[in-house]
């Protein structure tokens, strides 16, 4: 397809106090309503000819605002041929779009927090940051990093530098160079590149069991005894207490902090769910909220007939501060966050000879892949105990 590219003085917009009217570069094609480009010039009227598109006179200001044009002119051509070099035809509102976003930022880092911004309204606070943080680390390895300079060689020095001088784990690892894919790929669908490093380089998979932390069920049993004994502190015997009922219903720390509020709220929430003999929670992920419903146990049934008249603490940080410290008194050599409860209900609830189906319909997992894994956890632990043969 044959592009048109002209300069075009739009003297309707003149202004009078700025003596001077905006200069677009005029972009047509056959067949497509043409577009204006904003240059960012302003010349008079007078010194501009729209039938060739070019200043005229040899003012100083006429050929600055014409140098500029010039150098605009030849970066939207260069653009127009980068698409015809992938035997592209695209419209003219992607050409514009190329070319407007063309030297807004700086490098791929550059590219990937613009559209790290676009993307925050709909990723979590959480997801945002782990992005960012990524991101930052790239910065810092190397600093205005170009598209043309991510190859798979650059990725295995990334990699290795990530593990040795870096000091990060598989996970993190796994989560720096996966943004750079993901930042990529989004330059792919936006036609900034033609092609992927990741068609040749693998980024390591972790294994979901080795990313997940838990409780075993005498563990679980361990801090059921520790609760009923009593001798907590009330902030310590609230996180606890909702912690335990995490790990008997696998409700997600947002869920179980929402349900806390209703009962201390009302006083009737764990009344009610008592006398149905189930729980139903909308439980929201990825943006839908999906229906729930968790038979109760005997254990559950006598934590929530027994309600406390707190509600879950609201800040993360400070819940796990709380479990760890309940979890040194209870002597379990494990660091923890709040939502291993979730872990933990899926890993007994095997241990227990649980059916993986149910446990997938209580968690609300759409996939049953997901289940399965606390299933192969389980498998895991009964090899490891089945090696105390060995001394014989």
């Amino acid at each position: 397809m044959r592009y048109r590219v002209k300069a075009y003085c739009k003297g309707s917009d003149y202004k009078e106090n700025l003596k001077s009217a905006p200069v677009y570069l005029s972009l047509s094609a056959p067949k497509q309503r043409e577009i204006l480009i904003n240059t960012g010039e302003r010349i008079h009227p007078d010194f501009f000819d729209n039938k060739i598109g070019r200043c005229i006179g040899r003012s100083s200001e006429a050929l600055e605002v014409q140098s500029s044009l010039d150098d605009q002119m030849v970066k939207l051509k260069l653009v127009i041929d980068d698409f015809s070099k992938d035997d592209d035809t695209p419209t003219l509102k992607m050409i514009k779009d190329r070319f407007l976003r063309k030297g807004n930022f700086n490098g791929f880092v550059g590219f990937a927090r613009n559209e790290l911004d676009i993307e925050k309204v709909r990723l979590s606070s959480i997801t945002w940051k782990n992005y960012a943080h990524c991101l930052n680390n790239l910065e810092k390895y190397a600093p205005g990093l170009s598209f043309a300079e991510i190859t798979v060689e650059f990725l295995e020095e990334y990699r290795s530098y990530l593990k040795n001088v870096g000091g990060r784990n598989e996970k993190g690892i796994y989560q720096d160079l996966a943004t750079i894919r993901k930042f990529w790929n989004i330059a792919l669908r936006k036609r900034e590149v033609r092609h992927s490093p990741f068609d040749e380089f693998r980024i390591k998979t972790v294994r979901g069991s080795d990313q997940i932390k838990y409780l075993v069920l005498d563990e679980l049993k361990n801090l059921l005894a520790l609760y009923y004994e009593g001798d907590l502190s009330e902030r310590l015997t609230g996180v606890l207490y909702y912690y335990l009922i995490g790990c008997l219903c696998g409700l997600r720390s947002k869920d179980l902090y929402e349900l806390s509020l209703r009962q201390v709220k009302d006083k009737k929430t764990f009344e009610e769910i008592l006398r149905r003999g189930e729980m139903e929670v909308y439980t929201s992920k990825s943006g839908y909220k999906k229906r729930v419903v968790i038979p109760v146990s005997s254990q559950l049934r006598q934590l929530l007939a027994n309600p406390l008249k707190q509600s879950l603490v609201h800040k993360g940080d400070r819940r796990n501060k709380a479990l760890r410290e309940v979890l040194k008194i209870a002597q379990i050599e494990k660091y923890l966050s709040f939502h291993s409860s979730r872990h933990t209900f899926g890993v007994v609830s095997k241990q227990l000879g649980i059916d993986t189906a149910v446990v997938q319909d209580i968690l609300g997992h759409d996939s049953i892949s997901t289940t399965q894994i606390y299933a192969r956890i389980v498998d895991d632990l009964r090899s490891k105990e089945m090696t105390k043969w060995d001394v014989i």
